[in-house]
């Protein structure tokens, strides 16, 4: 039997199967195309759906299970798009990119729809198709050939633009931040009563104490900062003092070089007393009585004035 007879007979019992529009409800229609209707086989054509209903009801599609029953892949479901609105009545359309993987003549049979209303529930279908699936034709004589190897296409402006903007944008901000970088003028820093050579290393630190006094921050709660620069500013006394490198150095060390350049044995024991009662306050969370804070602040100041003509028995 020839492949033209076949698809005759296929075709013609299709159609013989295939239900017609509910009688009496020309509102509602529904047809369907292939575009193309003969493709080769694993080739995609597309099945565009068609619907005309009135507009006071809800349309019912067929869902995906009813295509792919039919060994029929779907490449991509469509979604659904209004086409027109005229006379009371909406027309719908709906495309799918569909394709097979067995050759011969595929029926597609009558999708069906169902439109609710106000008035009544109308159940029809569309006309059914023909699907045909040609096979590759193979010469089996022909020597073996490898597998051709992917085209490249030089690249568009259109394509290259982005990333050009992208790269000139960087650059331009890159440029930017280092101009910017470049010519900001750093803050001019004023120099405090340490860095004055002109003020006494004596008058500095009682200055800094009495600052120190008035900032209240015992009293505010602040114990470990008040202890802190408290002893930042006996430190700073004894590096414009005696040029001892006290900043850099922990309390041991301040402790262990102090008696190169104080002999008071007194002395020595109030600075060591002052440290030893920081340290604990910074490191051991100790909380002292009220009266102590004022007593450190006190013993480095008697430390100042004591100290202030005493380098080695010369000054």
């Amino acid at each position: 039997m020839s492949p033209t007879i076949i698809h005759i007979s296929l075709l013609l019992l299709t159609l013989a199967f295939a239900p017609l529009n509910v009688p009496g409800n020309g509102d509602v229609e529904a047809n369907i195309q292939l575009r193309p209707q003969e493709v080769l086989i694993g080739q995609p054509a597309d099945l565009q759906i068609t619907v005309t209903i009135p507009v006071d009801g809800l349309l019912i599609w067929p869902g995906q299970e009813q295509l792919e029953a039919q060994n029929i892949e779907i490449l991509r479901f469509g979604v659904i798009d209004t086409l027109e609105h005229i006379d009371e009545k909406i027309t719908m359309q709906q495309k799918h990119r569909i394709t097979a993987w067995e050759e011969g003549y595929i029926p597609i049979p009558p999708l069906e729809f169902t439109f609710i209303s106000e008035k009544d529930t109308i159940i029809f279908e569309s006309k059914a198709q023909l699907f045909e699936v040609k096979g590759v034709e193979v010469d089996i004589q022909e020597a073996i050939r490898d597998i051709k190897p992917l085209f490249t296409f030089p690249w568009t402006f259109r394509e290259i633009l982005p990333y050009i903007l992208v790269t000139v944008g960087v650059l331009l901000i890159i440029l930017l931040l280092f101009l910017f970088l470049k010519n900001r003028k750093k803050p001019v820093e004023e120099s405090t009563i340490w860095e004055k050579p002109e003020v006494p290393a004596h008058i500095a630190a009682i200055s800094s104490l009495e600052t120190l006094r008035r900032k209240e921050l015992w009293q505010k709660g602040e114990i470990k900062a008040f202890h802190s620069e408290l002893t930042a500013i006996l430190r700073k006394y004894l590096y414009k003092r005696f040029h001892l490198d006290a900043i850099e150095m922990t309390t041991g060390e301040i402790l262990h070089y102090l008696p190169e350049h104080i002999e008071d044995k007194e002395l020595q024991s109030e600075f060591k007393l002052i440290f030893e009662l920081a340290d604990m306050v910074k490191f051991a969370k100790f909380k002292p009585d009220d009266q102590e804070h004022e007593r450190m602040l006190e013993k480095a100041l008697v430390f100042v004035k004591n100290t202030t003509v005493i380098v080695n028995n010369k000054e």
